[in-house]
């Protein structure tokens, strides 16, 4: 069960259903455990009038059911994290050397200890 203080119907309700969701799925495949009920419970649900015209000229459309699945073991999800940890740090050294490049090599990182000046 979530229980969430305030939901802008509109604009925050749908994503919640699936941040939410998803992260029960992902839990649940670490956990070993069965995906059970999802319960939302929200203190406030709200519609803003600058929203009215959309709800009113909602049409209901049939959807295929969600087959995909985020249910990965956790040793699966570290390894999925961890690459995607690789990537980005290539990326961040490879977005430096142009900074570096684009200056003429005079660009300060303050986030790397080994450009600090030694005393």
């Amino acid at each position: 069960m979530q229980i969430i203080r305030s939901n802008d119907r509109q604009r925050d309700l749908p994503y919640h259903f699936v941040q939410f969701t998803c992260l029960q799925e992902i839990l649940a495949r670490w956990l070993g455990a069965e995906i059970s009920a999802y319960a939302h419970v929200r203190d406030s649900l709200h519609i803003y009038e600058k929203d009215t015209r959309d709800i009113q000229a909602f049409i209901p459309v049939y959807e295929a059911p969600n087959t995909d699945s985020l249910a990965l073991t956790r040793k699966d999800s570290e390894a999925v994290l961890s690459e995607m940890s690789s990537v980005i740090f290539a990326l961040k050294g490879r977005v430096r050397k142009l900074m570096l490049d684009a200056a003429g090599g005079s660009v300060y990182d303050a986030g790397r200890e080994d450009d600090a000046c030694e005393a």
